[in-house]
């Protein structure tokens, strides 16, 4: 992902099947400085446009590292938006999304 990008998010169009209790990006070594990210979840989806997605609810912003770093989010929205707020290249290993799926935490990874 780059800021001088169109584009400076990433995004589900399809409903994860229960609310969203966290995300956590780690980043890949690459990556010489930690990243500042916000977070904002929806009941509806979010759509593809430039810049950083605006519409739904914003959950905070944190800073991932290579090591990991987990937002706490506890919603019942099952679309999510992640806006890179950093600027440069960024290099990620992982996206982990824990949603609840009748009522136990199940996590889905995006690599």
């Amino acid at each position: 992902m780059n800021s001088s990008k169109a584009s400076q998010f990433i995004y589900n169009d399809t409903a994860l099947p229960g609310g969203i209790v966290s995300i956590t990006i780690k980043l890949n070594a690459q990556t010489t400085a930690d990243k500042s990210w916000e977070i904002r979840t929806s009941s509806t989806p979010f759509s593809s446009t430039s810049g950083k997605a605006t519409a739904g609810t914003s959950r905070g912003t944190f800073t991932a590292t290579t090591e990991g770093n987990t937002l706490d989010i506890n919603t019942t929205d099952t679309y999510f938006a992640i806006n890179y707020n950093s600027t440069g290249a960024v290099y990620i290993e992982e996206i982990i999304i824990v949603y609840n799926a009748g009522g136990s935490g199940t996590t889905h990874t995006h690599t």
